[in-house]
């Protein structure tokens, strides 16, 4: 039995177009969101094989995902290594955190 709430914000629009298409497939709004959250679930490859073929989805093509989310983490911290590792164009003052100005090209 389902018991646990949980809240979501959302834009009336948003809404709105939930509702629409929940009610073109004659659910809920819940069951609606509930089968997408287990779907995006399934994507990331976090749920058993036979919950994925549940869904209607090939267990074999989620094979992989979570090498993809792992290389979008590596690709965050590399643009957080980026950005403490600018180039001397790129520099900020240590003293007011002001971009500096390379003369050489001046930029």
């Amino acid at each position: 039995m389902l018991s646990v709430h949980l809240g979501v914000r959302l834009k009336p629009e948003e809404k709105k177009l939930l509702q629409l298409i929940s009610d073109a497939r004659g659910e809920d709004v819940s069951s609606f969101v509930r089968r997408s959250v287990f779907k995006e679930l399934a994507f990331l490859n976090l749920l058993p094989a036979d919950q994925v073929r549940a869904l209607g989805l090939q267990a074999n093509s989620m094979q992989g995902i979570k090498q993809e989310v792992a290389l979008h983490g590596q690709h965050n911290k590399n643009m957080e290594t980026e950005d403490d590792s600018q180039s001397p164009s790129e520099s900020r003052s240590p003293a007011t955190g002001d971009q500096n100005i390379d003369t050489r090209t001046g930029l």
